[in-house]
C-alpha cells in the first residue's frame, strides 16, 4: 500500500468520483445540488471504504482522521479537477455540471456496468441511492458512529479513533482481490474529458475538419 496516486489512478478516482455525485444528485428533491463540502467528503469516504474494506481497487483515496471526521487531500485534488474541467460546479455547495452528467452516465454504462465490475457499480449506486438525499449532519452522524478497520487491520469506531489514524490508502493491484477493468480507450478519453484545454482544441479540431477549415493529412501530404 500507498499514498501517492498515478496519473491513470487519478483520472479512474474523478471518473468514479462524477459517477457518485451524478446519482446522488439525481436522488436529492430537486436534483439541482449534491450538498456542501462535508456532505460530498463522507459520500466518498463512504464509497472508498467499502472498496478499500473488500480489498477491491477502484478509488485511491487516502482518508485520514480529521476534525470532521474521515478527509482526504486527493478528494479536494479531485474536486478541483473536475471544476478545472468543467464538469463540477461549487458555490456554497456542488453540482455536477450537464457535461458531467453526460460523461458519467457513459462511463457508468460502458465501464461499471461490465459484469467484472459489479463490486464497484454496486458500492457507487448503493451510497448514492440510500445517502444521497441525506443532510450534512444525519450523514456526519452516520461516518462518526461507524466501526471500521484502520489500515493495520485493527477495528476502531470513528469517533473514537486518534486525530491521522489511517483509514485507507492505495492498493496495489497485487495487494487487491479486484481491479476496476477499464480498457485503454477509456483512459485514453478521460485524458480529454478531464481536460478542458484538450477537450476543446478537440472540439475545434472536429470542427474544423466538418467545416472545410481544416486541411487532411492526405491533401498537405499527398505521398506521405
Amino acid at each position: 500500500m500507498r499514498e501517492t496516486r498515478t496519473a491513470e489512478e487519478k483520472l479512474i478516482d474523478d471518473a468514479l468520483s462524477l459517477v457518485l455525485l451524478s446519482k446522488a444528485q439525481e436522488s436529492t428533491s430537486e436534483q439541482d445540488a449534491i450538498g456542501n463540502r462535508i456532505k460530498v467528503m463522507k459520500l466518498l469516504f463512504l464509497a472508498g471504504e467499502a472498496m478499500f474494506s473488500e480489498r477491491a481497487k477502484g478509488l485511491n483515496f487516502c482518508f485520514y482522521r480529521y476534525t470532521r471526521g474521515p478527509f482526504s487531500k486527493e478528494v479536494e485534488e479531485s474536486w478541483d479537477e473536475l471544476k478545472q474541467s468543467g464538469h463540477l460546479w461549487e458555490d456554497e455547495e456542488f453540482q455536477v455540471t450537464d457535461s458531467g452528467r453526460e460523461l458519467a452516465r457513459a462511463f457508468e454504462e460502458d465501464v461499471l456496468k461490465d459484469p467484472s465490475n459489479k463490486l464497484f457499480f454496486d458500492v457507487i449506486d448503493g451510497i448514492a441511492t440510500k445517502h444521497g438525499a441525506s443532510d450534512q449532519d444525519e450523514l456526519l452522524d452516520l461516518v462518526y458512529r461507524m466501526t471500521v478497520s484502520d489500515v493495520t487491520g485493527k477495528s476502531i469506531r470513528i469517533n473514537d479513533a486518534p486525530m491521522g489514524t489511517q483509514f485507507t490508502l492505495v492498493l496495489e493491484p497485487e495487494e487487491a482481490s479486484t481491479v476496476l477493468s477499464i480498457e485503454e480507450g477509456w483512459i485514453d478519453t478521460l485524458l480529454v474529458e478531464l481536460n478542458r484545454e484538450r477537450r476543446e482544441s478537440l472540439a475545434h479540431a472536429i470542427s474544423g475538419v466538418r467545416d472545410g477549415r481544416t486541411r487532411r493529412h492526405d491533401e498537405l501530404w499527398p505521398n506521405v
